[in-house]
């Protein structure tokens, strides 16, 4: 497995969007077939810090193959970056 990506809820919400545009459904709610056709799978991540007192609500997106990861950065790059 590749790297990872990190997400804010906010960039994984409009990416999603875009997903959902750009894909049959199938292929953005059956994790393996995200995995076989975009390269990655999502994974929600929440943690809280009781000594600092903060949360921490994000999107990894978990790459499997990095020619993929490519074409998909130059594609999704601006919803990934705002």
């Amino acid at each position: 497995m590749s790297k990872s990506t990190k997400l804010t809820r906010e960039q994984w919400n409009k990416l999603y969007a875009k997903l959902k545009q750009d894909h049959p459904l199938s292929t953005v709610i059956i994790r393996d077939k995200m995995q076989r056709v975009l390269g990655f799978v999502n994974r929600d991540f929440y943690s809280y810090d009781p000594y600092t007192n903060k949360h921490e609500d994000c999107v990894y997106l978990d790459w499997f193959d990095e020619s993929k990861r490519t074409m998909f950065y130059l594609r999704y790059s601006e919803y990934i970056q705002q």
